[in-house]
């Protein structure tokens, strides 16, 4: 995994670029891919980004997204592993990273406010668990 920002003139970032993962997910699983399809998702494009967008590796990876999706068993237990990420910092860094890729989550659940949340936290907490 490398670190890299883009450089490139009106390409927008790596936020952009998780959103759009998060919509594969939901539509690709209708939801229920939060614990497996996304994790997989994202680490697949950490490592490659999107060809089709001629990208080579995923780029602007906020350095608490790419602690947790590094670790070896993310795709195992991603949640344990954000929340131990978080603890080993002191449980005091608290980046937004998720909470930008979070805006289409309630698109295909704005009428089930209940389900809506719990989405909302359960994409967020893949890689960040601080609630503040």
């Amino acid at each position: 995994y490398q670190r890299r920002v883009r450089g490139i003139p009106g390409d927008w970032t790596d936020d952009t670029d998780q959103m759009i993962l998060v919509m594969e997910s939901l539509c690709d699983t209708e939801g229920n891919g939060i614990e497996k399809d996304f994790p997989q998702r994202l680490r697949d494009w950490a490592l490659k980004g999107f060809k089709e967008l001629g990208d080579t590796i995923g780029q602007g990876i906020g350095s608490m997204t790419l602690s947790v999706i590094s670790h070896d068993d993310f795709l195992k237990n991603p949640f344990k592993v954000a929340l131990d990420a978080w603890v080993s910092s002191g449980c005091c860094k608290s980046p937004n990273g998720s909470l930008m890729r979070s805006s289409v989550i309630g698109i295909p659940y704005f009428y089930d406010f209940k389900t809506l949340i719990s989405n909302a936290i359960r994409y967020c907490i893949v890689t960040h668990v601080d609630s503040r």
